[in-house]
């Protein structure tokens, strides 16, 4: 009985250790099934993730220069900072740009300007309500952007630790289109960051909050973007200059005969005193000539070539493309050089035609609570509730009387749109800006003058010699005459004549002969031969007859 109870025991053990060992390898195997599950779950995300498009990113880069506290006799130099955009791929779109940057007050003195050019740290510091503005005192937006407005302002509510100060940089459009003017990249606005009085050196420290980053589309989308912070350092003393390298001046090669030095004689030349320097002249080019009226539905600044600066008068038109059209609104967007003047209830100068009977219309300047001068934008309505009548074509819809203070100036028209009868808007009225010139002065040609210069008298003509024929001398032909020997009686010495030679130049003749003018000379140059001659003949005869 107990070898039977014995026997079950075991057999009883033996069954539980088969059911304990099948059960485990059960659990073995939705071990592994729940972990090849997992894998198999995890794969399909991987696969997913990979075979996804990766988020295109937007980067606004903020970059410091260094900055130098000075000393005794050179002031502070402040940072400069340079915020650009950079899109990683060319279908990104950016139209608007918003983040904020905290500062150390113990670093950076960034005060800005109420309206009234009050000094602020807030808006809550400007009068009236007015907005404490940071650009264009420290901060100017790249010419590039045209279509854009750069707004750097200290929001009232910091939410920032002590020592802390927030300033909010907005880059917005102006033009209220669809689709929205776009950002280029580059470089968006420039900073300049004054020192603090009592700066210690050392890294600078600015943080950035709130980075917001839209496309050109209505509504606009958000763009995925970062903010990289590339901050320089605040060094103590003045601000570096940078040394010139001094240039190496060339070694002797060795082996190379050195010339000897020759004394000559040089002429030292005269030193002369220079002249002043002629100043460089800036010639202009002539002014462009006005645009005509657009054919397609337009608001447009009436492009004008003037005299000269000063006052001046901005007109508007409206170019209706066909389309009635009884109310607009747009904005003029003025830039450098130019200004609208306001008037004694201190709203903007404008007009609006009255030809229209639009008695409604309205003018303001841009942004709110500006002060005139450095209004940078008009809101023009020209509506009448009363009159609906369509506005014809190339009609002048308002003019302003402005102040142009440089030689030219480009006026845009932004944010147009137009109404009906109904007040159903009109579609496809676009703005064109208009350019204002002034024509510069002809260049100077040069006039040849005539000057009576005093001529000296003309000495008198002296009568010329009469020309005198003058006879070439000739060489006298000599003719031998034979010597007669006459006979005579024996015993009686009779001399002989012989010819004789006449001294005189050696040519046998002691002549001179000349042309006279009245001919006589000559005869009385030959009275001797003939008289000689006379004498032979003469002899002659007397011997014949004393032969005979």
């Amino acid at each position: 009985m107990s070898r039977g109870l014995e026997m079950m025991r075991r057999g009883r053990t033996s069954g539980e250790d088969s059911r304990m060992t099948a059960n485990g390898q059960a659990q073995q195997r939705h071990f592994v099934r729940g972990w090849g599950a997992l894998g198999l779950w995890l794969g399909i995300v991987l696969l997913a993730s990979l075979a996804a498009p990766v988020q295109a990113v937007v980067t606004v880069r903020v970059n410091t220069t260094d900055a130098f506290t000075g000393d005794e006799s050179t002031p502070p130099a402040p940072a400069t900072m340079t915020v650009r955009l950079e899109r990683e791929r060319e279908s990104e779109v950016v139209a608007t740009v918003n983040f904020d940057l905290i500062f150390q007050v113990a670093q950076f003195d960034l005060r800005g300007v109420c309206e009234d050019n009050s000094s602020c740290q807030f808006s809550s510091d400007c009068p009236s309500n007015g907005t404490c503005r940071l650009a264009p005192l420290h901060c100017q937006k790249d010419p590039r952007l045209a279509d854009h407005l750069l707004e750097v302002v200290p929001p009232d509510f910091q939410n920032v630790r002590t020592g802390d100060y927030r300033v909010r940089f907005a880059l917005v459009t102006t033009t209220f289109s669809n689709p929205l003017p776009v950002i280029p990249d580059g470089t968006l606005l420039t900073c300049s960051l004054p020192l603090a009085a009592s700066v210690t050196p050392g890294p600078q420290v600015v943080r950035y909050d709130r980075l917001q980053v839209a496309d050109n589309k209505v509504p606009a989308v958000a763009v995925d973007s970062r903010l990289v912070l590339e901050l320089g350092e605040i060094i103590a003393g003045p601000a570096r200059t940078p040394t010139l390298s001094p240039t190496p001046t060339p070694s002797e090669t060795p082996g190379t005969p050195t010339p000897t030095a020759t004394e000559t004689e040089t002429a030292i030349p005269t030193p002369t005193t220079p002249g002043p320097s002629p100043t460089p002249t800036t010639v202009r080019t002539p002014c462009p000539s006005p645009r005509p009226s657009p054919v397609a539905a337009a608001v447009y600044v009436e492009d004008a070539v003037l005299l000269a600066s000063g006052p001046i008068t901005l007109t508007v038109r409206l170019a209706t493309g066909g389309q009635q059209i009884v109310a607009t609104q747009n904005d003029l967007v003025l830039g450098a050089g130019i200004r609208v003047n306001a008037n004694a209830s201190g709203r903007p100068d404008c007009t609006a035609n009255p030809a229209l009977n639009k008695n409604g219309s309205s003018f303001a300047f841009l942004p709110p609570g500006c002060a005139p001068d450095a209004c940078t934008s008009v809101r023009a309505v020209v509506v009448s509730l009363e009159n609906v009548d369509p506005i014809p074509d190339g009609s002048v819809l308002y003019t302003c009387n402005a102040t142009l203070s440089d030689v030219e100036a480009r006026v845009d028209v932004t944010g147009v749109g137009a109404s009906d009868a109904e007040g159903n808007p009109v579609p496809g009225v676009a703005g064109r800006n208009g350019f204002l010139c002034v024509e510069p002065p002809p260049t100077p040609t040069p006039t040849i003058t005539a000057t009576r210069t005093a001529t000296p008298p003309t000495p008198p003509v002296e009568a010329s010699p009469t020309a005198t024929r003058t006879a070439t001398p000739t060489t006298p032909v000599v003719i031998a005459t034979p010597t007669r020997t006459p006979t005579t009686a024996v015993g009686s010495p009779t001399p002989t004549r012989t010819g004789a030679p006449v001294a005189g130049n050696g040519d046998g003749c002691d002549c001179n002969v000349s042309g006279a003018r009245g001919g006589w000379s000559s005869i009385w140059l030959l009275l001797p031969v003939l008289a000689l001659r006379w004498w032979r003949r003469s002899a002659m005869i007397r011997r014949a007859v004393g032969a005979s």
